[in-house]
């Protein structure tokens, strides 16, 4: 089984299945999406992509992004999953939590992944509140006191760590600006950043594919081998 990561899918099915048929994909193997999953609703004009995404033989595990359906979202049951807390959502579709560390095996290696979900949606302007943008897209004080305890946990060490947004001064390298109303979040993957030791950081939500330096990497439409 390998584990691979991927950006933002916005529950286009067609898209997705797409980049797993480009790449060495193989039956039952991983696949984690950095944000803005949105296969997860109960909207009927997305149903069948839930549906036929539900039958297909790879693991779907995501985390949340700033363009989720939330409400729907945290109609499922918080469990146990690998160390950490997930939503069970089906069988082969796992929503991996904010402030979780999470332990997978793979090849007989374990390794620990870091997850923190969320970002503001710049565009609010032109959506609708509670219809096409939610006020839980950013996280909660909740989510990161469960951050800090489950880092001091693993002495501020882990093998990868999975975002939708990333630090500001990461996202000024591929020329964008955090906002103002993201500070919080912002400010603290940046102390992330400096006190977590990491091999690997994958974000997604600025649409963009590049490999930066430090361990950094912006996904979008490409799938990359974690594991």
């Amino acid at each position: 089984m390998s584990v691979w990561v991927t950006g933002d899918t916005h529950g286009m099915y067609d898209n997705l299945i797409e980049r797993i048929s480009e790449n060495n994909v193989k039956e039952n193997d991983s696949i984690i999406v950095t944000g803005d999953f949105g296969f997860v609703s109960d909207r009927p004009e997305r149903r069948e992509a839930f549906l036929s995404l539900m039958r297909e033989n790879y693991r779907f595990w995501f985390i949340d992004g700033n363009a989720e359906e939330y409400p729907f979202l945290e109609t499922f049951r918080i469990e146990l999953w690998s160390s950490g807390n997930a939503r069970i959502i089906t069988p082969n579709i796992v929503h991996l939590m904010r402030g979780e560390v999470y332990e997978i095996e793979c090849g007989g290696r374990r390794k620990t992944i870091f997850c923190m979900g969320g970002a503001y949606s710049v565009d609010r302007q032109y959506r609708c509140e509670s219809v096409d943008w939610f006020p839980q897209e950013l996280p909660s004080l909740e989510a990161y006191v469960r951050a800090d305890r489950a880092l001091e946990g693993c002495q501020y060490k882990v093998d990868h760590i999975i975002t939708h947004t990333a630090p500001p001064s990461v996202a000024e390298v591929l020329g964008f600006s955090i906002a103002e109303e993201e500070y919080v979040l912002s400010s603290y993957l940046e102390e992330l950043r400096r006190r977590v030791v990491f091999d690997q950081w994958f974000f997604g939500h600025f649409h963009t594919d590049k490999r930066l330096p430090s361990g950094f990497t912006a996904v979008h439409d490409k799938m990359i081998r974690m594991l």
